[in-house]
């Protein structure tokens, strides 16, 4: 039982250092143009919510219940998921920095298909693998 045990930690130990040294070693800069659009459209959702009195869960919806107007908020959250989600490994700052709300906008589009794709083949692979 002891052994199972300290294995069992060990793959922890092993997981957590490999990600400290991915981090380490990502050339992400803090401070960076990606980090400050998640950090806006963040700042934005909790903004909201307080206008709003209430916690809403999907930052569009809570910006809708505050009453303000979708041309002041929508390309702040749609920057901010795109930085959070989009892009993460082969879009550098710089280039992410030099995205217009179009250029946004089809970024999103394009990992979004991608994402469909890839959920498509592979529930396609698992049915294939389920015995029937």
């Amino acid at each position: 039982a002891a052994k199972t045990k300290l294995r069992e930690v060990l793959v922890q130990l092993k997981d957590m250092t490999d990600q400290r040294n991915a981090l380490l070693a990502s050339q992400t800069a803090s401070g960076g143009a990606r980090e400050a659009a998640v950090l806006a459209a963040h700042r934005l959702h909790v903004a909201a919510c307080h206008a709003a009195r209430t916690d809403i869960h999907y930052a569009p919806m809570a910006c809708q219940q505050a009453g303000w107007s979708a041309g002041g908020w929508r390309d702040v959250l749609q920057r901010g998921a795109v930085g959070r989600h989009c892009g993460l490994r082969t879009i550098d700052d710089h280039c992410f920095s030099q995205l217009t709300p179009r250029d946004v906008r089809r970024l999103q589009r394009r990992t979004q298909r991608q994402a469909e794709v890839e959920e498509a083949t592979q529930q396609q692979a698992e049915e294939v693998t389920e015995p029937h």
